[in-house]
């Protein structure tokens, strides 16, 4: 029989036409492409069909990646009592666990990484049957400090494109969704980082040319590091 799912309603949420007509799309769009239908035969030991019995099913996984990033857990502020139920009640949510790889917290002193964190983090993961996505391999906000006081865009340059080479190549097949740019749009360059209006006004075509610049050799270097991730 056909399930029904009820869904919130959109009544009352301050929201404007156009937006409203996004959400209803989406609502519409649901079944369509979210939904299909199952048969399921049940047999005896025999294959003989079986009728007029009770049945549950229960959903034990699905292909859909739902990720929640364990920001206490890599911290490491949990108690070992509270991990437990941290591990416990999370990973009853989440199928995937969202790594922070931010270089200012990654690679605090230059050439001096900590890289035994993200490896217990994979650890954790595979333990738990999850998939892992790493974020981000580009974030100006998170850049440490020393390489913002290099001053030099060919140095920083190469220095970022030795880091998304390394994190893409070593966690080959581990990490299998990677962010590669976080907030491009007011990311300017490899290590300026603006806020204000540009998140509403529309860019001029030198301040696309500007991120384009940055952005396009990250995604190259990070494809060609680990043709398989998604990016």
């Amino acid at each position: 029989a056909p399930v029904t799912i009820l869904y919130p309603s959109l009544e009352g949420l301050s929201l404007t036409p156009a937006e409203m007509t996004v959400l209803e799309q989406a609502r519409a769009n649901i079944p369509r492409i979210r939904q299909t239908s199952l048969s399921i035969l049940l047999t005896d030991t025999n294959g003989k069909p079986l009728s007029g019995i009770p049945v549950r099913i229960e959903q034990k996984q699905h292909h859909f990646q739902f990720g929640g990033q364990p920001n206490e857990w890599q911290r490491a502020v949990l108690t070992k009592a509270e991990q437990t139920v941290y591990e416990e009640r999370f990973f009853a949510v989440f199928n995937q666990i969202v790594w922070g790889f931010n270089w200012r917290t990654y690679e605090p002193t230059r050439g001096t990484t900590r890289q035994e964190a993200a490896d217990r983090a994979l650890q954790w993961a595979t333990a738990h049957g999850a998939s892992v996505k790493g974020h981000a391999l580009i974030y100006t906000q998170e850049l440490p400090d020393w390489f913002t006081q290099l001053g030099d865009p060919e140095e920083q340059a190469r220095l970022a494109e030795a880091r998304v080479r390394d994190l893409a190549s070593r966690h080959r097949g581990k990490v299998t969704v990677w962010d590669v740019v976080n907030e491009a749009k007011n990311t300017f360059s490899l290590s300026e980082m603006r806020r204000g209006q540009q998140l509403s006004v529309p860019l001029s075509e030198s301040e696309l040319k500007d991120i384009v610049d940055y952005v396009d050799p990250a995604f190259r270097w990070a494809r060609e590091s680990d043709p398989s991730a998604v990016l």
